[in-house]
């Protein structure tokens, strides 16, 4: 009778065609933005093991650096200035769950959890921040045993058509597991391909690894120790010659070699193993495309497991877990209790400072005084930018969100002066007519184009004379200086719009482009980025010309005006607009000591923070406040 764990492996070919039928769309679009970062990638378990595997995916197709971490890890040490993915088959342990909350409130973005269970508590807890959507895949086929079997090759194909899809790649992704193994591997039975061997006799393992095979050899040592099939060691090729080699030389009998060979890695593989005194080698050699390679080896990983199930009479999925075991499990962290007024300070400092310590001291004097001049402020007028602050990504082609138009509608009606500073055109407006009542159009200010048509909401069809390439040379530089890099570049008289199909390299893009205008002769043009695209200023516009216009329809000074946007960094497109005292990021704060801070609540971003900002402003018959609680 076969095990439970063979019996999950029989059913890998479904649950590998089961992932490649998913939507990743949403997954694909969080990775584009996740790509511009360095990576934190979190788990525990076979969770662990596609943390790991998703690493490898992002040093691959981003060429940033990425971490594969434990939960205690992230909660024990503040890192700050990096995306984080959270993996969990189940999404119900406390220690994933306390990770994801910590890294929320200490403001990591872009931040997202990738679940193989809907309805789970990281899935409720993920869904607390509006900018973090959790990505929850649930399909019957996709159930573990003990260990994770089907939940770590689901999130692994999941990942990979993710990271292909991010970045337009012409990999071609196997349409059958069967069809994967036999492009990255020789024939061989799975069944057998260890246990026909001697190694599966020896009481240790050592498993060499090339680079694009690590995450099987971090697999087959959690597989191997969490039930009791054996003792591991892992390392790469070149690491076993700096010492590793000592265990094996003192215990020849007792161990065994698993050798998992990459092609870039064949010669020194061979030269490495032919040294060592060891009868007893079991060597998988893999070809092909290293991303393909890594997922072939996770499938054999969990084979390899199988193997040295048998021989010990253990079936992987069911390996007996004692009482201490499952009261050491429900532990969790044990986070101290932190007020809230500790939270959210320490939220807007981390903001500011990045993580730097040396930072710390002076903005944290800066925070005092800015939560006191904005006890004392009297605010007559708001101006907020419009995508990533009052509409999220998901409904930047739709009508504004109703919580937000619920939210001016009540500004409105209270008497205060409202405006949008937006880079979009009509398309702005439009979004804005299908969701607020006609009779506050007039009531609204807005400034296309980032501040060069100011109008109010009633105006439609605002004037937009376009140029072309050859109408205007400008154009014809930034065409040339892209080359044939896929985006799409949109012109008229006040600017000039590039969005990139993958905007992953934003800041190169931007400084590309920044570099043209750097001559006296270009002195009023300016360059400024969003979260989807480059802007060129033609008309020396800016968004504070919203800021003037709507302090002379409020008849007071501009110190008066609240300005809300979520680009606060330098060349963000909010960086103006928010360098001042009244500045208020929903994302990301510049540097300045004076301006632009993030006071929403600790792990609120983006509309959220926005829609928080606005439901807390007090109505007085001299001006508004804004009741920023501790």
């Amino acid at each position: 009778m076969k095990s439970r764990y063979e019996n999950e492996l029989r059913q890998l070919e479904g649950v590998y065609s089961a992932a490649l039928d998913e939507n990743i769309r949403p997954l694909a679009e969080f990775i584009e933005d996740v790509m511009r970062y360095p990576l934190m990638t979190v788990g525990s378990g076979g969770s662990y093991t596609a943390a790991t595997f998703a690493t490898l995916m992002h040093q691959r197709f981003a060429g940033k650096l990425a971490k594969a971490a434990y939960p205690l890890e992230i909660v024990r040490n503040l890192t700050f200035d990096h995306a984080a993915i959270f993996f969990s088959a189940s999404g119900g342990n406390k220690d994933i769950c306390s990770a994801f909350k910590h890294s929320a409130e200490t403001g990591v973005s872009p931040i997202n959890a990738v679940i193989m269970k809907k309805g789970s508590s990281l899935e409720s807890l993920a869904n607390r921040y509006s900018y973090s959507k959790p990505f929850c895949y649930s399909n019957q086929i996709y159930r573990d045993g003990f260990l994770a079997v089907a939940t770590l090759i689901a999130t692994s194909v999941l990942l990979l058509r993710a990271y292909v899809s991010a970045t337009n790649s012409d990999l071609e992704i196997p349409e059958t597991l069967n069809d994967l193994l036999s492009a990255t591997l020789p024939e061989i039975d799975l069944y057998d391909l260890v246990s026909s061997t001697k190694v599966t006799n020896k009481d240790y393992v050592s498993v060499l690894y090339s680079d694009e095979l690590r995450p099987v050899a971090v697999d087959l040592e959690s597989r191997f120790i969490e039930s009791a099939l054996g003792a591991v060691h892992t390392s790469d090729f070149r690491n076993f010659g700096h010492g590793r080699h000592v265990w094996f030389a003192r215990n020849p009998q007792e161990t065994g070699i698993i050798a998992l060979v990459s092609t870039k890695d064949k010669i020194l593989a061979d030269d490495t193993l032919q040294l060592i005194p060891c009868p007893s080698i079991f060597r998988l050699d893999f070809k092909g495309p290293p991303e393909l390679v890594s997922l072939s080896g996770l499938v054999v990983g969990l084979y390899v497991s199988a193997a040295y199930g048998r021989k010990n009479g253990i079936d992987p999925s069911r390996p007996g877990v004692g009482e201490f075991g499952r009261k050491l499990f429900s532990l969790g962290p044990k986070l101290p209790r932190v007020s809230s007024e500790v939270l959210n300070k320490r939220f807007a400092i981390l903001a500011k400072t990045k993580g730097s310590k040396l930072l710390e001291a002076p903005v944290e004097e800066a925070y005092e005084k800015a939560m006191e001049i904005f006890s004392k402020a009297q605010i007559r007028g708001i101006v907020v930018d419009y995508d990533g602050t009052i509409c999220d990504k998901d409904h930047r082609r739709d009508k504004l969100p109703k919580e937000s138009a619920d939210a001016i509608q009540q500004c409105l009606t209270k008497g205060i002066h409202f405006g949008i500073a937006t880079g979009r055109g009509e398309s702005a407006g439009r979004a804005m007519r299908m969701q607020i009542p006609e009779e506050l159009w007039n009531k609204i200010t807005i400034g296309y184009y980032n501040g060069a048509i100011i109008t109010d909401l009633a105006t439609k069809g605002i004037k937009e004379q376009a140029n072309t390439k050859n109408q205007n040379p400008i154009f014809e530089s930034v065409q040339n200086a892209l080359g044939r890099r896929n985006c799409e570049i949109r012109s008229n008289d006040h600017q000039i719009t590039i969005e990139f199909e993958s905007f992953a390299n934003q800041d190169y893009e931007t400084l590309t482009i920044q570099k043209l205008f750097t001559t006296a002769q270009y002195k009023e043009i300016q360059v400024v980025s969003s979260d989807h695209s480059i802007d060129i200023l033609l008309s020396n516009q800016s968004k504070l010309d919203v800021v003037r216009h709507l302090a002379k329809l409020a008849g007071c000074g501009i110190d008066n005006i609240l300005r809300i946007g979520d680009r606060g960094i330098w060349p963000g497109n909010d960086y103006d607009l928010l360098n001042h005292k009244l500045g208020l990021s929903v994302d990301e704060a510049s540097r300045s000591l004076t301006g632009c801070w993030v006071l929403a609540p600790a792990g609120l971003r983006g509309v959220k923070a926005t829609l928080w900002y606005l439901n807390n402003i007090g109505y007085g018959k001299s001006g508004c406040t804004l009741n920023l609680s501790r």
